[in-house]
């Protein structure tokens, strides 16, 4: 086995929740789901994001493989905010990066329609949403 292969297989484990033993006590992903659903509407109304059309469920013939019971499947969409990337001024520069606050990640970062952060995943403080 390669190291590249090495690295897919656990990235594969980790994506179906096998890499680790599961916690029953972990909160389930619908509650962070709806704190997600909250924020969003609550950021809708105070004119910070748009509203988005919502995109259907997700079927049985979408899913690719078992998640643990806990976890769910959702659509990008559902949990962040798509944004122009038109790099315009409001567009963040490395200084704006900070070692935690919300996650970010620009077109770079995706590989043959997979999130692959080469250089780590960054993130902004919240204030620098309301630009």
């Amino acid at each position: 086995m390669t190291a590249q292969q090495l690295k897919n297989s656990i990235l594969q484990l980790a994506v179906q929740g096998k890499l680790v033993p599961q916690d029953p006590n972990d909160e389930p992903a619908s509650v962070l789901l709806e704190r997600i659903r909250a924020e969003k509407e609550r950021l809708v109304k105070e004119g910070k994001l748009k509203k988005e059309k919502p995109l259907p469920p997700i079927s049985e013939d979408e899913i690719p493989f078992e998640v643990p019971e806990t976890w769910e499947w959702v659509r990008l969409s559902d949990i962040l905010s798509f944004e122009n990337g038109d790099r315009s001024k409001a567009y963040p520069v490395e200084s704006d990066f900070v070692n935690d606050g919300i996650p970010f990640w620009g077109a770079k970062d995706m590989v043959n329609n997979v999130l692959m952060f080469s250089d780590g995943l960054r993130f902004l403080f919240s204030a620098l949403l309301s630009l």
